[in-house]
């Protein structure tokens, strides 16, 4: 089972995508009102970075990401059903 670390540094890599955010669109996020946030938040779901697959054959969302229950875990798996770490499936996304 997940630490409380563990899962804190797997949750990080989302916020480490900073420097990806500043260069896309969306970098208004920061220094913005509810509604430019909202949007913000929106792409960030509409592009995978936050993604989930009860969002597939829905219109806001990509429904891409694969997981399994493992151990009592719900996590992010490749095409094999192996773990991978959000960093990897992040870098999936993004690239």
């Amino acid at each position: 089972m997940h630490s409380v670390s563990q899962l804190v540094r797997q949750g990080g890599h989302i916020a480490s995508l900073t420097s990806i955010i500043n260069q896309h669109p969306w970098s208004e996020f920061r220094n913005s009102g509810v509604a430019q946030r909202t949007a913000a938040l929106a792409r960030a779901v509409t592009s995978g970075i936050l993604d989930a697959p009860q969002l597939q054959n829905n219109p806001y969302g990509l429904g891409q990401v694969r997981t399994r229950t493992i151990a009592g875990q719900c996590l992010a798996v490749d095409t094999r059903g192996q773990p991978i770490h959000e960093k990897e499936r992040l870098g999936m996304v993004i690239s």
